[in-house]
């Protein structure tokens, strides 16, 4: 990674692509957002009536810089304006490469049990997940499965799915602690730029639930641009999934991690979408033949609660 730089793009069904971008001053501003009301009693009580489930709000902001060319402020109003087309963006959080990059109900599934989105359609039972001492979440959800064979959110946009951008310099490390019954899968794509379809597909090993291992697959980021994660069945025939728990991690290419361990809670965001036209602001003059202006602008996470 370019000192500076962001692995930052979009993905639109079978279009999609990432590049390197200029990273926003920091500290980036970043909160969660969900719903709080509270209601005071006549008798000097209070109750409050929250969500637990939120969504992650980013403000990027620039100094004046270099604008334009293919990795100036002005590609954020590229993709904000529709030249990439109309998806969900997505970057890869620097804050989070080496602890968990997937989102909160992505990798503690059982947050679905109180109001988070679902990692998959279909009926699910709830229990207790069993005594481990690797801080796995204390309960589980099992889903059925009823998509068809093989299905996948290109062929079937009811389908939950999260995305993981890889950036080149790095690899993906990822890990699914479960079990599923029938042909129940969870399934890992790997996609290049520009590619119509997944230039790569692995169904997951299942991690056992009271396991020290908590990564035990790679995608290389010097070949895929990024990773898609979705829950299917390989045939028609009955089957059902539990997904525990799930890590992401990004480590520089050629550095071995630490392949066991506690479970990490998510860090990471579903699919972004700017708040506004992304437009750089506060135009300074040109130097040397370069424009150089400055940006602020803001990404807000829709892409679990479509």
């Amino acid at each position: 990674m370019a000192v500076g730089q962001l692995w930052f793009g979009i993905v639109n069904g079978a279009r999609n692509y990432f590049q390197w971008v200029p990273q926003p001053q920091l500290p980036v501003g970043s909160h969660r957002a969900g719903y709080v009301e509270t209601l005071e009693y006549e008798n000097g009580g209070i109750g409050v009536a929250r969500s637990h489930g939120y969504h992650r709000v980013f403000d990027f902001n620039f100094p004046v810089e270099e604008a334009s060319g293919t990795e100036g402020l002005d590609v954020y109003a590229q993709f904000a304006g529709g030249f990439y087309g109309d998806g969900w963006i997505s970057f890869a959080d620097p804050m989070y490469y080496e602890q968990n990059l997937l989102p909160p109900h992505w990798a503690s599934p059982a947050l679905s049990e109180l109001d988070w989105p679902e990692p998959a359609q279909g009926s699910v039972s709830w229990g207790g997940t069993a005594a481990n001492s690797y801080r796995q979440p204390p309960r589980k959800g099992t889903w059925t499965i009823t998509t068809a064979a093989n299905a996948s959110p290109l062929t079937d946009a009811t389908i939950p799915f999260v995305i993981v951008p890889i950036p080149p310099t790095h690899t993906l490390h990822l890990g699914f602690t479960g079990a599923a019954t029938g042909t129940a899968v969870t399934r890992v794509e790997s996609w290049v730029n520009g590619a119509a379809s997944a230039g790569a597909t692995v169904d997951v090993t299942q991690i056992g639930e009271t396991s020290s291992t908590r990564l035990n697959l790679t995608v290389a980021g010097a070949t895929y641009a990024f990773a898609k994660v979705y829950l299917t069945r390989t045939s028609s025939a009955a089957s059902t999934i539990t997904p525990i728990s799930a890590m992401a991690q990004l480590w520089p290419a050629g550095v071995s991690p630490t392949l066991t361990g506690v479970h990490v809670p998510g860090r990471g965001h579903t699919g972004l979408r700017f708040a506004d036209g992304a437009a750089a602001e506060d135009y300074r003059g040109v130097f040397g033949g370069v424009p150089y202006r400055g940006l602020s602008t803001r990404l807000v996470e829709v892409g679990a609660w479509r």
